[in-house]
C-alpha cells in the first residue's frame, strides 16, 4: 500500500517540532512555550477528511442495517413467505369451516348458541400469530462495520512510518513522538478505504432486496389466478355434474338430457383454460425467440425471467436498480446479457404491462418497459468526486440526442443506462422484430463511455 508523507507541525518562532494530543485552533510550543495558531487551512481539510469519512461510514451502517434486516425477515418469516403462508392456511381455514357447518347443523349443532364462538375463535388465533411474527421482525439487529482499512504515514521528523485507520486524524509518531497528521495523499488514500466499505456493505444490501423482490414477484404470483377461478368454477359444476348423474341413476330417470347445459358449461370452462393456457405459451415462445435472436447478435445470452435479470445485476451492477421493475417484471418478461467492446452489458425486456387492483376504483397501472445497461468504471463519476453532471458537458448533445428519440440516459457511479420510453416500449411489445434496433443504441452508449473514459469492470466476488 501507498506511503504518505504526514504534515509537520513547527514552531514558528523557533522551528521545534510539537507534541500535542488533538487537533485544536492553536498549541503550544513545547520549546519556547510559545501560543500560536494551527494553520486554518490544514483545520479545515482535516475537518472535511473527518466529515467524509463519518458520511462513507454511515452509509455502510445504514446499508448493514438494511441488510441485516432482510435477513432476519427472511429468516424469522420463513424465507419471507410466512405472510402468503397463513393467508393460504386461513383461506383452508375457512373454505373447511364452510363445508363443516352444513355438517354439524345436520347433526344438531347449536349455531345460535355456540355459532358466533367460532369466527372469534380464528380473529383472536390469528391476530397473535401476526402479533408474534411482526414483534420478531421489529427487533433492530447488531450492526457491526469491518475494519476500515489502514493509511501509511511517514513521519516528518524522523521519517519513521506509521499507521493510521481511515479517519484517524492525529497520532503520534511510534519512534520519535512527534505530532502526525496525514497528507493530503493520505486522506484521499483514506477515503477511498471507506469507500470501499460502504459500497460493498450497499452491495450487499442490494442483493438482498433484489433476490427479495424477485421471489415476490407479484405478476408471476398472479398469474394463476385465473387458472383458479375458472378451475374453481368448473370443479363446482363438475360436483353439480356428478350429482345430478347419481340422483338420474337413483330415480330411474335419463342422464343426457339432464346434464346437457351442466356439461355444455363444464366443457366451455375446460376449452377457455387450454385457450388461455395456449395463447399464453405461444406469446411467451414468441418472446423468447426475440431475446434469442438478439442474443445471437451479440453471442450473448437469452434467459427468461426475472431471475437472470437479478444474476447480473448482482455481479455486475454497483448501484440502485428500481425493485418495482423487478416485482412487476410479466410472464413474458427476459434479459440477454452479452460482451459489449469488453463491457458488461444486459438488455432488460419487459413487453407486457400490469395493473394492480386495490378493491374497487383503486388500482395502479404498470407499463412495458425495456432498459439496456451498461456496467463500467467512469474517472470522477464512479469514485463519487461530484455530481455526475459536472463531468457529462463534453457528452451533453450526444445525450440530448437520445433522449429526443425516446430514451431516457443515466449516467453513475455503476456505469451507463438507457430506458425506453413509454411510446417506444409499447411499439416494441406490438412490433417483437423491431428490437433488433436497440442494438445501435448499445453503440451510442459505448461511444458516451468511451469519452466519458469508461473502463470495463469484472465480476463483484
Amino acid at each position: 500500500m501507498k506511503t504518505s508523507k504526514g504534515i509537520a507541525v513547527t514552531c514558528r518562532f523557533c522551528g521545534g517540532v510539537a507534541y500535542l494530543e488533538k487537533v485544536e485552533t492553536s498549541f503550544l510550543c513545547p520549546y519556547c512555550h510559545k501560543s500560536q495558531p494551527l494553520d486554518e487551512k490544514t483545520i479545515q481539510m482535516l475537518q472535511q477528511y473527518q466529515n467524509a469519512v463519518k458520511s462513507y461510514l454511515d452509509r455502510a451502517y445504514r446499508a448493514k442495517e438494511g441488510a441485516q434486516y432482510i435477513e432476519e425477515w427472511t429468516k424469522k418469516g420463513g424465507k419471507g413467505d410466512i405472510v402468503s403462508l397463513m393467508n393460504i392456511i386461513f383461506i383452508l381455514i375457512i373454505t373447511v369451516v364452510a363445508f363443516l357447518m352444513p355438517f354439524l347443523i345436520s347433526r344438531g349443532f347449536d349455531t345460535q348458541r355456540y355459532g358466533t364462538y367460532i369466527p372469534w375463535v380464528f380473529i383472536i388465533l390469528f391476530m397473535l400469530i401476526y402479533f408474534v411474527y411482526f414483534y420478531l421482525i421489529r427487533k433492530k439487529p447488531e450492526v457491526k462495520i469491518e475494519e476500515t482499512g489502514q493509511v501509511y504515514v511517514n513521519c516528518s521528523n524522523c521519517g519513521a512510518k506509521n499507521v493510521l485507520k481511515a479517519g484517524q486524524i492525529i497520532e503520534k509518531c511510534s519512534f520519535c513522538g512527534a505530532f502526525l497528521l496525514p497528507s493530503a495523499g493520505a486522506m484521499s488514500q483514506g477515503i477511498k478505504e471507506v469507500q470501499n466499505v460502504a459500497r460493498a456493505a450497499e452491495m450487499e444490501r442490494r442483493r438482498k432486496e433484489r433476490l427479495i423482490a424477485a421471489k415476490h414477484n407479484i405478476v408471476k404470483s398472479g398469474s394463476f389466478a385465473i387458472y383458479l377461478y375458472l378451475g374453481s368454477f368448473g370443479l363446482f359444476i363438475g360436483i353439480g355434474l356428478v350429482s345430478i348423474v347419481i340422483n338420474a341413476y337413483e330415480e330411474g330417470k335419463e342422464v343426457f338430457p339432464i346434464i346437457l347445459l351442466p356439461l355444455v358449461v363444464f366443457s366451455g370452462f375446460l376449452g377457455l383454460i387450454f385457450a388461455v393456457y395456449y395463447w399464453r405459451r405461444r406469446k411467451k415462445r414468441i418472446w423468447s425467440e426475440t431475446l434469442n435472436k438478439f442474443a445471437g447478435f451479440y453471442k450473448g445470452k437469452a434467459t427468461m425471467g426475472v431471475n437472470g435479470v437479478v444474476d447480473w445485476l448482482n455481479k455486475f451492477w454497483a448501484g440502485d436498480y428500481s425493485t418495482t421493475h423487478l416485482q412487476t417484471m410479466g410472464r413474458y418478461a427476459g434479459c440477454v446479457e452479452f460482451n459489449y467492446q469488453g463491457f458488461p452489458a444486459i438488455l432488460i425486456a419487459n413487453p407486457e404491462g400490469y395493473t394492480v387492483r386495490y378493491g374497487r376504483g383503486h388500482s395502479v397501472h404498470y407499463d412495458p418497459f425495456f432498459h439496456l445497461l451498461i456496467a463500467a468504471w467512469i474517472p470522477g463519476i464512479s469514485e463519487e468526486v461530484a455530481l455526475p453532471g459536472e463531468f457529462l458537458k463534453s457528452v451533453e448533445n450526444k445525450i440530448k440526442g437520445l433522449e429526443s428519440s425516446g430514451y431516457h440516459i443515466i449516467v453513475g457511479v455503476p456505469g451507463i443506462m438507457a430506458q425506453i420510453d413509454s411510446n417506444l416500449a409499447k411499439h416494441i411489445k406490438k412490433h417483437p422484430e423491431n428490437i433488433i434496433s436497440l442494438s445501435q443504441v448499445f453503440g451510442e452508449l459505448i461511444g458516451i463511455l468511451s469519452q466519458l473514459g469508461g473502463k470495463p469492470i469484472s465480476a463483484f466476488p
